[in-house]
């Protein structure tokens, strides 16, 4: 654990295995405390972080001094547990986290990354080069919880998988947006699913929406928005298997109704 009650940056470093068991054992626990003014939090793990345990988290920022958060992994985190998280991050002002890494997370109510904050104030969260996975159980890859507020943006840039087994892409109510000015791929490469996005979509001008088609089966990746989705860059096909008749699949639902600004097809 770090704690920071002066100011300055905080930068964690982890280059061996870490192993933790048991109910709301962290992994990495970085605080910077209210009275703190911290400029920026930095984690970055090269290391495996091997975790079971309900409400505990892999790496999680308790970010009191309003610094922005970045939190870079060149291995794979995996968590599994009841409320577990494979990165939490609560902020009592409005900052900027920034994420790099594959996340995984397994179990009720789960979440790859879990942001809570205040009603108050809004955040912005960015994935580049990102895999965040919710898999059974009711687990999300991406939750603002009820305490962060309305207004949150998630901004995607790289190449980003987002995708739920049971849960949602993204959960976080009224008010939320999504934001992609990457490669969103709901289920991966080759890997046909479907996710939920509780929140707006946005596609920027320079994203691309990756989409798998399998003709053998009639399968598709397939993206459900609840509120709005507005449309621009392109969408990539790949079919990684079948040949033959036209078929016709839906890949995008927006229950809010969508917005086409421009998008195109590529495949």
């Amino acid at each position: 654990m770090q704690k920071n009650i002066g100011s300055g940056d905080i930068e964690i470093k982890a280059s061996n295995t870490i192993r933790t068991k048991g109910t709301q054992a962290e992994g990495i626990l970085v605080q910077a405390t209210n009275a703190s003014t911290v400029n920026k939090i930095s984690v970055s793990s090269a290391s495996g972080i091997l975790e079971t345990g309900s409400d505990s988290s892999r790496i999680e920022i308790e970010n009191g001094g309003a610094g922005s958060v970045e939190i870079e992994t060149t291995r794979e985190i995996l968590t599994c547990g009841a409320e577990a998280n494979g990165i939490k991050v609560s902020n009592s002002d409005r900052s900027d986290t920034a994420i790099r890494g594959s996340i995984t997370t397994e179990g009720s109510n789960a979440s790859s990354v879990r942001v809570a904050g205040s009603t108050f104030n809004t955040f912005t969260v960015s994935f580049t080069e990102t895999t965040v996975q919710g898999g059974t159980g009711e687990s999300s890859a991406v939750r603002f919880s009820s305490d962060s507020g309305t207004g949150n943006v998630l901004e995607m840039s790289g190449e980003v998988v987002l995708s739920s087994q049971c849960g949602s892409g993204v959960f976080g109510g009224a008010g939320n947006t999504l934001t992609n000015d990457g490669v969103l791929s709901p289920g991966g490469r080759e890997s046909i699913a479907t996710t939920t996005v509780t929140d707006q979509l946005v596609q920027g001008e320079s994203s691309s929406f990756a989409a798998d088609l399998d003709l053998d089966t009639g399968a598709a990746d397939r993206l459900n928005v609840t509120e709005t989705a507005t449309l621009d860059g392109a969408v990539g096909v790949n079919v990684p298997s079948g040949s033959g008749c036209t078929q016709q699949f839906t890949i995008l639902s927006a229950a809010g109704g969508t917005t086409n600004e421009g998008v195109t097809l590529n495949g």
